[in-house]
Protein backbone atom coordinates (compact mmCIF):
# COMPACT_ATOMS: atom_id res chain seq x y z
CA UNK A 1 0.00 0.00 0.00
CA UNK A 2 1.09 3.43 -0.79
CA UNK A 3 2.34 5.63 2.25
CA UNK A 4 -0.71 7.97 2.71
CA UNK A 5 0.48 11.78 2.11
CA UNK A 6 -1.29 13.47 4.69
CA UNK A 7 -0.26 10.78 7.61
CA UNK A 8 3.23 11.32 6.47
CA UNK A 9 3.39 15.03 6.84
CA UNK A 10 1.06 14.67 10.41
CA UNK A 11 4.17 11.93 11.58
CA UNK A 12 6.54 14.91 9.68
CA UNK A 13 4.62 18.10 12.02
CA UNK A 14 4.76 15.78 15.17
CA UNK A 15 8.41 15.09 14.76
CA UNK A 16 9.66 18.47 14.01
CA UNK A 17 7.69 19.45 17.62
CA UNK A 18 9.50 16.75 19.37
CA UNK A 19 12.60 17.99 18.31
CA UNK A 20 11.67 21.31 18.95
CA UNK A 21 10.59 21.09 22.77
CA UNK A 22 11.95 17.29 23.21
CA UNK A 23 15.34 18.20 24.31
CA UNK A 24 14.92 21.44 26.71
CA UNK A 25 14.49 19.63 29.92
CA UNK A 26 16.61 19.46 32.59
CA UNK A 27 20.21 17.68 32.39
CA UNK A 28 21.77 15.73 34.47
CA UNK A 29 25.20 16.99 36.12
CA UNK A 30 26.59 20.30 34.94
CA UNK A 31 30.02 19.93 33.12
CA UNK A 32 33.35 19.94 33.96
CA UNK A 33 34.75 21.28 36.72
CA UNK A 34 37.05 24.43 36.72
CA UNK A 35 37.03 25.67 33.07
CA UNK A 36 37.95 28.84 31.61
CA UNK A 37 34.75 30.49 30.84
CA UNK A 38 34.86 34.49 29.96
CA UNK A 39 33.14 36.66 27.27
CA UNK A 40 35.51 37.43 24.08
CA UNK A 41 34.70 39.78 21.58
CA UNK A 42 31.30 40.01 19.70
CA UNK A 43 32.91 40.11 16.34
CA UNK A 44 31.57 37.20 14.37
CA UNK A 45 35.55 36.12 13.30
CA UNK A 46 36.75 35.82 9.85
CA UNK A 47 36.46 32.28 8.22
CA UNK A 48 38.99 29.88 8.42
CA UNK A 49 40.46 28.94 4.86
CA UNK A 50 41.60 25.77 6.72
CA UNK A 51 37.62 24.63 7.43
CA UNK A 52 36.62 24.59 10.85
CA UNK A 53 34.45 20.98 12.83
CA UNK A 54 30.33 22.74 13.46
CA UNK A 55 29.17 21.76 16.87
CA UNK A 56 25.80 20.39 17.25
CA UNK A 57 23.76 20.88 20.44
CA UNK A 58 22.36 17.57 21.96
CA UNK A 59 20.75 18.91 24.89
CA UNK A 60 19.20 21.56 26.90
CA UNK A 61 18.79 21.34 30.39
CA UNK A 62 17.02 24.17 32.53
CA UNK A 63 17.52 25.56 35.69
CA UNK A 64 15.61 28.43 37.64
CA UNK A 65 15.61 31.36 35.04
CA UNK A 66 18.97 29.50 32.96
CA UNK A 67 19.66 27.30 30.54
CA UNK A 68 22.61 24.62 30.36
CA UNK A 69 23.76 23.71 26.62
CA UNK A 70 25.66 20.92 25.99
CA UNK A 71 26.86 20.54 22.44
CA UNK A 72 29.40 17.73 20.71
CA UNK A 73 32.27 18.47 17.86
CA UNK A 74 33.43 15.49 15.34
CA UNK A 75 36.58 16.83 15.30
CA UNK A 76 37.90 19.06 18.46
CA UNK A 77 41.75 19.40 17.03
CA UNK A 78 42.41 22.99 17.02
CA UNK A 79 40.08 24.68 19.00
CA UNK A 80 40.33 26.53 21.59
CA UNK A 81 36.86 28.06 23.03
CA UNK A 82 33.46 28.31 22.14
CA UNK A 83 30.67 31.12 21.53
CA UNK A 84 27.59 30.71 22.09
CA UNK A 85 24.89 32.97 20.43
CA UNK A 86 21.24 33.29 21.52
CA UNK A 87 17.91 35.18 19.54
CA UNK A 88 14.26 35.38 20.82
CA UNK A 89 12.72 32.07 18.65
CA UNK A 90 9.77 34.12 17.52
CA UNK A 91 13.29 35.75 15.30
CA UNK A 92 12.40 32.96 12.71
CA UNK A 93 14.44 35.11 10.07
CA UNK A 94 17.75 34.30 12.59
CA UNK A 95 19.04 37.82 12.45
CA UNK A 96 19.33 38.83 16.00
CA UNK A 97 21.93 36.40 17.33
CA UNK A 98 23.93 38.36 19.91
CA UNK A 99 27.10 36.55 21.66
CA UNK A 100 25.84 35.44 25.18
CA UNK A 101 28.78 33.84 26.46
CA UNK A 102 32.51 32.42 25.74
CA UNK A 103 33.86 28.74 27.15
CA UNK A 104 36.37 26.41 26.86
CA UNK A 105 34.05 23.51 27.55
CA UNK A 106 31.38 21.81 25.65
CA UNK A 107 28.74 22.50 28.17
CA UNK A 108 27.44 26.24 29.48
CA UNK A 109 25.07 27.66 31.53
CA UNK A 110 23.60 30.45 30.38
CA UNK A 111 22.12 33.25 32.55
CA UNK A 112 20.89 36.75 32.45
CA UNK A 113 17.69 35.91 29.73
CA UNK A 114 14.57 36.82 30.83
CA UNK A 115 12.32 33.66 32.04
CA UNK A 116 9.18 32.54 30.45
CA UNK A 117 9.99 32.60 26.57
CA UNK A 118 11.67 30.57 23.94
CA UNK A 119 14.99 30.97 22.68
CA UNK A 120 17.09 29.54 19.76
CA UNK A 121 20.79 29.00 20.33
CA UNK A 122 23.85 28.70 18.24
CA UNK A 123 27.51 27.71 18.92
CA UNK A 124 30.41 28.52 17.19
CA UNK A 125 34.16 26.37 17.27
CA UNK A 126 37.01 29.25 17.45
CA UNK A 127 40.95 28.64 16.79
CA UNK A 128 44.03 30.34 18.49
CA UNK A 129 44.10 32.18 15.86
CA UNK A 130 40.81 33.91 16.48
CA UNK A 131 39.14 32.02 13.03
CA UNK A 132 35.53 31.56 14.28
CA UNK A 133 33.81 28.55 12.25
CA UNK A 134 30.28 28.04 10.90
CA UNK A 135 27.43 28.21 13.82
CA UNK A 136 25.59 25.06 14.80
CA UNK A 137 22.35 24.63 13.87
CA UNK A 138 19.71 26.78 15.90
CA UNK A 139 18.51 24.59 19.01
CA UNK A 140 15.10 25.76 20.99
CA UNK A 141 15.16 26.07 24.24
CA UNK A 142 12.92 27.23 27.16
CA UNK A 143 14.18 29.60 30.32
CA UNK A 144 12.02 28.91 33.02
CA UNK A 145 11.55 29.86 36.64
CA UNK A 146 12.03 27.21 38.39
CA UNK A 147 10.64 26.85 42.28
CA UNK A 148 9.20 24.95 44.86
CA UNK A 149 6.78 26.52 47.92
CA UNK A 150 5.81 24.58 50.58
CA UNK A 151 2.32 25.03 52.04
CA UNK A 152 2.02 27.53 49.13
CA UNK A 153 4.53 30.07 50.78
CA UNK A 154 3.46 29.59 55.20
CA UNK A 155 5.60 30.91 57.17
CA UNK A 156 4.42 28.24 59.87
CA UNK A 157 3.28 24.97 59.87
CA UNK A 158 1.83 23.06 63.40
CA UNK A 159 1.80 19.81 61.14
CA UNK A 160 4.33 17.42 60.23
CA UNK A 161 2.81 16.24 57.01
CA UNK A 162 3.26 19.45 54.37
CA UNK A 163 2.58 20.19 50.39
CA UNK A 164 5.43 21.07 48.46
CA UNK A 165 3.90 22.56 45.28
CA UNK A 166 6.70 22.70 41.83
CA UNK A 167 6.90 25.98 40.05
CA UNK A 168 7.60 24.24 36.71
CA UNK A 169 6.41 24.34 32.71
CA UNK A 170 2.72 22.61 32.61
CA UNK A 171 3.36 19.08 31.54
CA UNK A 172 7.18 19.03 32.00
CA UNK A 173 8.02 17.85 35.25
CA UNK A 174 6.98 13.78 35.64
CA UNK A 175 8.59 13.09 38.99
CA UNK A 176 9.97 14.65 42.17
CA UNK A 177 12.30 13.79 45.06
CA UNK A 178 12.67 15.84 48.28
CA UNK A 179 14.91 15.38 51.32
CA UNK A 180 16.27 17.75 54.49
CA UNK A 181 19.42 16.68 53.21
CA UNK A 182 21.03 19.30 50.58
CA UNK A 183 22.60 16.35 48.47
CA UNK A 184 18.79 14.44 48.44
CA UNK A 185 21.09 11.13 49.16
CA UNK A 186 18.57 9.52 51.16
CA UNK A 187 15.61 10.40 48.82
CA UNK A 188 14.79 8.37 45.57
CA UNK A 189 12.00 9.82 42.49
CA UNK A 190 8.12 9.39 42.72
CA UNK A 191 5.65 10.36 40.31
CA UNK A 192 4.39 13.67 40.29
CA UNK A 193 0.63 14.10 40.05
CA UNK A 194 -0.41 17.71 39.33
CA UNK A 195 1.33 20.14 40.92
CA UNK A 196 2.29 19.21 44.41
CA UNK A 197 3.39 16.17 46.41
CA UNK A 198 2.91 15.65 49.90
CA UNK A 199 6.29 15.62 52.22
CA UNK A 200 7.06 14.77 55.77
CA UNK A 201 8.95 16.96 58.22
CA UNK A 202 11.47 15.74 60.02
CA UNK A 203 10.31 16.16 64.56
CA UNK A 204 11.33 18.98 66.46
CA UNK A 205 10.48 22.26 66.07
CA UNK A 206 12.16 24.87 64.29
CA UNK A 207 13.24 25.99 60.61
CA UNK A 208 12.69 23.01 58.10
CA UNK A 209 14.54 23.01 54.61
CA UNK A 210 13.25 20.89 51.91
CA UNK A 211 15.24 20.36 48.76
CA UNK A 212 14.21 19.17 45.60
CA UNK A 213 15.04 18.00 42.22
CA UNK A 214 12.51 17.53 38.90
CA UNK A 215 12.82 14.93 36.42
CA UNK A 216 11.03 15.21 32.99
CA UNK A 217 9.37 13.65 30.75
CA UNK A 218 12.14 12.66 29.20
CA UNK A 219 14.38 11.38 31.81
CA UNK A 220 16.57 14.22 32.31
CA UNK A 221 16.63 15.78 35.87
CA UNK A 222 17.38 19.08 37.28
CA UNK A 223 21.26 20.12 37.46
CA UNK A 224 20.86 21.83 40.91
CA UNK A 225 18.10 21.10 43.92
CA UNK A 226 15.36 23.57 44.81
CA UNK A 227 14.86 24.84 47.81
CA UNK A 228 12.42 25.95 50.50
CA UNK A 229 11.90 26.41 54.12
CA UNK A 230 9.19 26.86 56.77
CA UNK A 231 8.98 26.87 60.50
CA UNK A 232 7.69 23.73 61.82
CA UNK A 233 5.84 25.12 65.11
CA UNK A 234 3.68 22.21 66.94
CA UNK A 235 3.14 23.81 70.00
CA UNK A 236 3.01 26.98 71.90
CA UNK A 237 5.50 28.41 74.54
CA UNK A 238 4.30 30.43 77.03
CA UNK A 239 7.24 31.41 79.76
CA UNK A 240 5.37 33.63 82.30
CA UNK A 241 2.08 35.65 82.89
CA UNK A 242 2.16 38.32 85.35
CA UNK A 243 0.68 41.84 86.21
CA UNK A 244 2.16 44.83 87.88
CA UNK A 245 1.85 45.63 91.42
CA UNK A 246 -0.47 47.31 93.34
CA UNK A 247 -0.22 50.45 95.68
CA UNK A 248 0.72 49.71 99.42
CA UNK A 249 -2.78 48.36 100.11
CA UNK A 250 -1.88 45.31 98.51
CA UNK A 251 -4.91 45.83 95.67
CA UNK A 252 -6.30 47.91 92.87
CA UNK A 253 -9.22 50.21 93.42
CA UNK A 254 -11.49 52.07 91.36
CA UNK A 255 -9.60 53.58 88.45
CA UNK A 256 -6.66 51.59 88.64
CA UNK A 257 -4.59 51.02 85.63
CA UNK A 258 -3.68 46.90 85.72
CA UNK A 259 -0.97 46.46 82.85
CA UNK A 260 -0.74 42.57 82.41
CA UNK A 261 1.76 40.78 80.36
CA UNK A 262 2.33 37.24 79.23
CA UNK A 263 6.17 35.78 77.64
CA UNK A 264 6.28 34.03 74.94
CA UNK A 265 10.01 33.77 73.74
CA UNK A 266 10.57 33.26 70.39
CA UNK A 267 6.58 33.73 69.61
CA UNK A 268 6.08 36.30 66.86
CA UNK A 269 2.83 36.72 65.24
CA UNK A 270 0.52 35.11 67.89
CA UNK A 271 -2.50 35.96 69.77
CA UNK A 272 -2.45 36.69 73.72
CA UNK A 273 -5.19 37.62 75.81
CA UNK A 274 -5.45 36.79 79.98
CA UNK A 275 -8.43 36.53 81.79
CA UNK A 276 -9.98 36.37 85.41
CA UNK A 277 -13.56 36.39 87.14
CA UNK A 278 -16.02 39.13 86.22
CA UNK A 279 -14.19 40.86 83.75
CA UNK A 280 -14.18 38.93 80.70
CA UNK A 281 -10.44 38.76 78.27
CA UNK A 282 -8.13 41.26 78.20
CA UNK A 283 -6.64 41.57 74.48
CA UNK A 284 -2.55 41.74 75.20
CA UNK A 285 -0.66 42.53 71.98
CA UNK A 286 3.04 42.79 70.68
CA UNK A 287 2.98 45.40 68.30
CA UNK A 288 5.26 48.33 70.87
CA UNK A 289 1.80 49.96 72.05
CA UNK A 290 -0.61 50.46 74.60
CA UNK A 291 1.47 49.71 77.99
CA UNK A 292 4.22 47.10 75.55
CA UNK A 293 7.42 47.61 75.97
CA UNK A 294 8.70 46.80 72.05
CA UNK A 295 7.11 45.62 69.13
CA UNK A 296 8.00 41.89 68.29
CA UNK A 297 9.72 40.78 71.23
CA UNK A 298 7.31 37.91 71.92
CA UNK A 299 6.03 39.82 75.12
CA UNK A 300 2.83 40.67 75.02
CA UNK A 301 1.21 43.29 77.15
CA UNK A 302 -2.45 45.17 77.56
CA UNK A 303 -3.95 47.35 79.79
CA UNK A 304 -7.01 47.35 81.48
CA UNK A 305 -8.66 50.04 84.11
CA UNK A 306 -10.96 48.95 87.14
CA UNK A 307 -14.41 50.11 86.41
CA UNK A 308 -16.97 51.41 89.27
CA UNK A 309 -18.04 48.33 91.35
CA UNK A 310 -15.51 45.96 90.33
CA UNK A 311 -14.51 43.57 92.96
CA UNK A 312 -12.63 40.66 93.29
CA UNK A 313 -10.40 38.92 96.12
CA UNK A 314 -7.42 36.81 94.88
CA UNK A 315 -8.78 36.05 91.69
CA UNK A 316 -6.71 33.62 89.50
CA UNK A 317 -5.50 35.36 86.01
CA UNK A 318 -5.04 33.10 83.49
CA UNK A 319 -3.25 34.13 80.19
CA UNK A 320 -3.90 32.32 76.88
CA UNK A 321 -1.75 32.15 73.60
CA UNK A 322 -2.06 31.25 70.28
CA UNK A 323 1.12 31.08 68.13
CA UNK A 324 1.21 31.92 64.33
CA UNK A 325 0.98 28.30 63.92
CA UNK A 326 -2.30 28.11 65.34
CA UNK A 327 -1.02 26.16 68.55
CA UNK A 328 -2.75 27.12 71.78
CA UNK A 329 -1.60 27.18 75.27
CA UNK A 330 -2.72 28.41 78.57
CA UNK A 331 -0.86 29.30 82.12
CA UNK A 332 -1.90 30.84 85.03
CA UNK A 333 -0.03 33.79 87.02
CA UNK A 334 2.48 33.11 90.12
CA UNK A 335 -0.26 35.14 92.35
CA UNK A 336 -3.57 36.32 92.56
CA UNK A 337 -5.12 39.32 91.67
CA UNK A 338 -7.39 41.40 94.28
CA UNK A 339 -9.36 44.48 93.20
CA UNK A 340 -11.93 46.55 95.37
CA UNK A 341 -13.66 49.31 94.75
CA UNK A 342 -15.00 51.59 98.00
CA UNK A 343 -18.88 50.54 98.75
CA UNK A 344 -21.48 53.13 97.74
CA UNK A 345 -22.47 55.90 100.44
CA UNK A 346 -25.74 55.49 102.21
CA UNK A 347 -28.10 58.46 102.22
CA UNK A 348 -28.64 59.32 106.28
CA UNK A 349 -31.14 61.43 108.04
CA UNK A 350 -31.41 63.07 111.28
CA UNK A 351 -34.31 63.89 113.43
CA UNK A 352 -34.47 65.46 117.29
CA UNK A 353 -36.88 63.19 118.85
CA UNK A 354 -36.94 65.00 122.26
CA UNK A 355 -35.15 67.08 124.88
CA UNK A 356 -31.84 64.34 124.81
CA UNK A 357 -32.44 62.44 122.26
CA UNK A 358 -31.71 62.26 118.22
CA UNK A 359 -32.78 59.21 115.82
CA UNK A 360 -31.07 58.57 113.03
CA UNK A 361 -31.68 55.89 109.86
CA UNK A 362 -30.40 55.71 106.45
CA UNK A 363 -30.31 53.46 103.06
CA UNK A 364 -29.28 50.00 103.10
CA UNK A 365 -26.07 49.56 101.86
CA UNK A 366 -25.75 47.09 98.57
CA UNK A 367 -22.32 45.99 98.95
CA UNK A 368 -21.60 42.31 97.91
CA UNK A 369 -18.60 42.65 100.56
CA UNK A 370 -20.48 44.52 103.14
CA UNK A 371 -18.77 44.65 106.64
CA UNK A 372 -20.16 46.98 108.69
CA UNK A 373 -22.08 50.40 109.51
CA UNK A 374 -20.31 52.88 111.72
CA UNK A 375 -22.00 55.78 113.08
CA UNK A 376 -19.88 59.33 114.41
CA UNK A 377 -20.94 62.25 116.42
CA UNK A 378 -19.61 65.42 116.32
CA UNK A 379 -20.85 69.08 117.75
CA UNK A 380 -18.58 70.34 114.64
CA UNK A 381 -19.99 70.34 111.20
CA UNK A 382 -17.15 68.29 109.28
CA UNK A 383 -17.34 65.49 111.19
CA UNK A 384 -13.79 65.04 110.87
CA UNK A 385 -11.27 62.77 112.91
CA UNK A 386 -12.48 64.45 115.80
CA UNK A 387 -15.46 62.37 115.49
CA UNK A 388 -16.91 60.24 118.50
CA UNK A 389 -17.36 56.58 116.91
CA UNK A 390 -20.68 55.64 118.82
CA UNK A 391 -21.50 52.43 117.15
CA UNK A 392 -20.80 49.60 114.86
CA UNK A 393 -23.34 47.97 113.18
CA UNK A 394 -22.67 44.48 111.30
CA UNK A 395 -26.47 43.66 110.62
CA UNK A 396 -26.49 45.06 106.71
CA UNK A 397 -30.40 44.99 107.56
CA UNK A 398 -29.90 46.93 110.18
CA UNK A 399 -30.76 51.01 109.35
CA UNK A 400 -31.77 52.63 112.40
CA UNK A 401 -29.99 54.52 115.44
CA UNK A 402 -31.03 56.11 118.30
CA UNK A 403 -28.51 58.75 120.12
CA UNK A 404 -29.15 59.75 123.50
CA UNK A 405 -27.96 61.70 126.65
CA UNK A 406 -27.86 64.62 124.65
CA UNK A 407 -27.50 68.29 125.70
CA UNK A 408 -30.55 69.80 124.64
CA UNK A 409 -30.37 72.92 122.80
CA UNK A 410 -26.39 71.71 121.16
CA UNK A 411 -26.75 71.22 117.48
CA UNK A 412 -25.04 67.38 116.53
CA UNK A 413 -23.57 66.63 113.46
CA UNK A 414 -23.34 62.81 112.10
CA UNK A 415 -22.24 60.67 110.13
CA UNK A 416 -22.67 57.18 108.55
CA UNK A 417 -19.82 55.07 107.26
CA UNK A 418 -20.16 52.06 105.11
CA UNK A 419 -17.72 49.46 105.36
CA UNK A 420 -16.96 46.43 103.33
CA UNK A 421 -14.72 43.61 103.90
CA UNK A 422 -11.71 44.83 102.18
CA UNK A 423 -11.13 47.87 104.32
CA UNK A 424 -12.43 50.64 102.31
CA UNK A 425 -15.32 52.73 103.54
CA UNK A 426 -17.51 55.14 101.94
CA UNK A 427 -19.01 58.29 104.19
CA UNK A 428 -22.81 59.43 103.84
CA UNK A 429 -23.47 62.79 103.42
CA UNK A 430 -23.14 64.97 106.92
CA UNK A 431 -26.58 65.53 108.43
CA UNK A 432 -27.12 67.28 111.93
CA UNK A 433 -30.48 67.63 114.56
CA UNK A 434 -30.43 69.55 117.66
CA UNK A 435 -32.25 68.54 120.68
CA UNK A 436 -35.08 70.85 122.69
Amino acid sequence: MAPDPAQHQQRGVHLNVARFIGLLIVLAVLGAAGCERYLDSTDPGVADPGGMATPRITSAAMLDGAVILTWRVDNPRGIVRYRIYATDATDTAGGSYLLRDSTTATTDTITNLPASQWYLFRVAAVRSTGYEGPRSEPFAASVQHLSIAINDGSEYTSNRTVQVRVNAPAGFATHIMMSEAPGLTDAAFTPLFGTAAAFTLSTGDGVKRVYAKLQFEDGLVTAAALVDSITLDTQAEIDSVYFGDPGADGYFGLGDVVTFGLAAAGERGGAAAVSFAGAGTVTLADDGTGGDDAAGDGRYHGRWTVPAGFTLAAGLVTGTFTDAAGNRRQAAAPRFLTVYTPPAPVTATALATGPTTVALSWTSSLSSIFAAYRVYRSTSSGVGNEATLLTTITAQATTTYDDTGLTPGTTYYYRVDTVDRSGLAARSLVVSARPQ
